[in-house]
């Protein structure tokens, strides 16, 4: 990830940056503003925008969206038989693990 996570730890450190990283609970990304977060120590408080990227990198736009194949045969039917019955609430059931609409396949012996 060419060490985002050093970058966005440096960020919060420079001068000028005087709110402290682990005071922060709200941060905001937004694609109007690519390499800046809205930081926030509560939902109602002081609002603070820091640059996050690279002085010499300038990104222009998002990466190409990944389509996903979607979950396999098996999977669906391990989520309906055994994660369905951990969902609290009966009316998310259908929502969350639905049975699938192909048939279980066979164990491979």
């Amino acid at each position: 990830m060419n060490n985002l996570h050093e970058e966005i730890t440096y960020s919060f450190m420079v001068a000028g940056h005087t709110k402290s990283i682990l005071k922060q609970h709200h941060f905001v990304f937004s694609k109007d503003k690519i390499g800046s977060v809205e930081i926030r120590e509560s939902i109602d408080g002081e609002r603070c925008l820091i640059d996050i990227r690279k002085k010499e990198i300038m990104p222009t736009g998002f990466p190409c969206e990944i389509i996903s194949s979607g979950l396999s045969i098996e999977r669906q039917w391990y989520l309906y038989e055994q994660v369905r019955v951990h969902v609290q609430n009966p009316d998310k059931q259908d929502d969350l693990c639905p049975k699938p609409t192909a048939p279980k396949p066979k164990k491979k012996n």
